[in-house]
């Protein structure tokens, strides 16, 4: 499991109980920054405040409807690490 690691979500306007069942898991995990937009302004706003409040190294971006394997996060680290790459473009999304 990895432990050097943020969670930024930002969550909009939907009629389902998802920001609910995320609020649940930062509650036990302090690694969740989880915001909530009441209205729906636009992906790169919604991006542009994740950036805001990120602190790491990378960031991974992903939508709602991808799926990631667990170890995928160290096995794309590992990949920026070995090869001193600052940008990484793939299905999943743009990793900086």
């Amino acid at each position: 499991m990895l432990k050097n690691i943020e969670i930024v979500l930002i969550g909009v306007y939907t009629t389902n109980n998802s920001f609910e069942i995320i609020s649940n898991f930062k509650k036990e995990d302090n690694r969740i920054i989880l915001l909530k937009n009441s209205y729906n302004c636009g992906t790169i706003k919604f991006r542009n405040e994740a950036f805001k409040l990120s602190k790491g190294k990378y960031i991974l971006i992903t939508d709602s409807d991808d799926g990631l394997e667990a170890r995928i996060f160290y096995i794309i680290t590992l990949l920026l690490e070995i090869y001193e790459i600052y940008m990484l473009l793939n299905s999943i999304g743009i990793l900086l």
